[in-house]
């Protein structure tokens, strides 16, 4: 039998116990949430929530990298998760705040998507989804041009004839795309090479292939059938109706259905000259966990890895999951996605380190040099490379 003083310690430690449960669930795990899809998250953590009893405290973040550096060097409170682009990895790994994912938490991930999200052999977020860069074409136009409408095998002669076409409509500028911008110009580059679907990250710099590429781009101007636009230029005049074709990201496609915008889609062309698609950027999104974090944190990272949690979120939002078998049904119920398995099977990911953002800051100087300023190639690249090797 136990004496009155065990069974009120008995009792005592009971109530303590039950109160550190409690107050353990009661602290909510603080999510960090950036880009599209506010409403979707809020609906699938409230699942979540549902599901587990475990409150979850979503903070929407604009400017999240700057966030996370900024309270990181300040020594101040970081969330339990948080949503980064695979090409902010680097920047995680210089801060020292991430734990690894290990592999229990990544086993439903893709191939893809870990390769993404891996700097210096260690996996540092959970894939979730990824946007892609497509070609988008006005079909109305395309018509009055007499332009069949193109399948996915066509090429970049292919898409000169049919800029050619469009020019003869009287104030439609054919075709537009951002000519300084590195993520644009990365697809020509690589195309140039013949290696350049295996090959997923720059192994030199100013080479032939980006001289090639730029010789392409310096023709489509000459010829009056490419404008370099800026980002709000592009959309502002496809959706008007004043521009044929453009390249731009598939994250826009809810928008253009919003506003009933005439279009149509396809995968970046193929390179006559190599045989090689123009591959497009994988603009991966995942969750890094950060040390200290809630110890039901990892729950919600294996709920978010789930096929039907990333379709859930995917779906009305026309993003590609990471998680294979959530992919191959977007392939196949979704009609604007549907043709861009191409794309993603040839797609490339943004290679990561300090050297590349570097780079990224040098070419699209060049590139301004080159096509606004008709500064010749070799002359470009001599500034490009003093850039890089820390010269003014």
């Amino acid at each position: 039998m136990f004496s009155k003083k065990d069974k009120i310690i008995f009792i005592f430690l009971l109530i303590i116990f039950i109160l550190a449960t409690t107050v353990s669930y009661a602290s909510p795990i603080t999510l960090w949430v950036s880009w599209e899809g506010k409403k979707s998250y809020q609906d699938i953590i409230n699942r979540f929530e549902e599901k587990t009893h475990i409150k979850v405290n979503i903070v929407y973040v604009p400017k999240i990298l700057q966030k996370l550096k900024t309270i990181s060097k300040a020594g101040g409170k970081l969330p339990d998760i948080a949503l980064i682009r695979d090409s902010y990895v680097d920047d995680i790994e210089r801060l020292d705040v991430a734990s690894p994912i290990d592999k229990e938490v990544s086993k439903e991930a893709s191939e893809r998507g870990k390769f993404a999200f891996t700097y210096k052999d260690r996996l540092y977020a959970l894939p979730f989804y990824f946007d892609t860069q497509v070609v988008y074409y006005n079909p109305i136009l395309f018509k009055k041009a007499g332009i069949s409408f193109p399948d996915i095998n066509w090429t970049i002669k292919d898409l000169e004839t049919y800029a050619k076409r469009l020019k003869s409509i009287k104030g439609i500028i054919p075709f537009g795309w951002g000519g300084y911008s590195p993520y644009y110009f990365a697809g020509f580059e690589y195309s140039f090479r013949k290696d350049c679907v295996k090959c997923m990250a720059r192994e030199r710099f100013f080479t032939s292939a980006t001289e090639k590429a730029i010789l392409l781009y310096k023709k489509f101007i000459k010829e009056g059938i490419g404008v370099s636009l800026d980002r709000n230029a592009i959309l502002s005049g496809f959706k008007k109706g004043k521009i044929g074709i453009i390249i731009f990201g598939t994250f826009t496609i809810p928008d253009f259905l919003k506003d009933n915008i005439a279009f149509g889609i396809l995968p970046l062309p193929i390179n006559d000259m190599t045989g090689v698609r123009i591959p497009s950027y994988l603009d991966y999104k995942g969750f890094i966990l950060f040390k200290g974090a809630h110890k039901e944190a990892l729950t919600l990272l294996k709920f978010l890895s789930k096929k039907e949690v990333q379709l859930e979120f995917c779906k009305p939002l026309y993003k590609f999951p990471d998680n294979d078998e959530a992919l191959s049904q977007v392939f196949k119920d979704e009609p604007y996605l549907s043709g861009l398995k191409v794309t993603v099977e040839t797609g490339i990911t943004a290679p990561k380190g300090a050297i590349y953002d570097r780079y990224n800051k040098a070419l699209s100087n060049v590139l301004k040099l080159i096509l606004s300023k008709d500064v010749p190639i070799n002359k470009a690249f001599e500034v490009g490379r003093k850039y890089l090797q820390g010269q003014k």
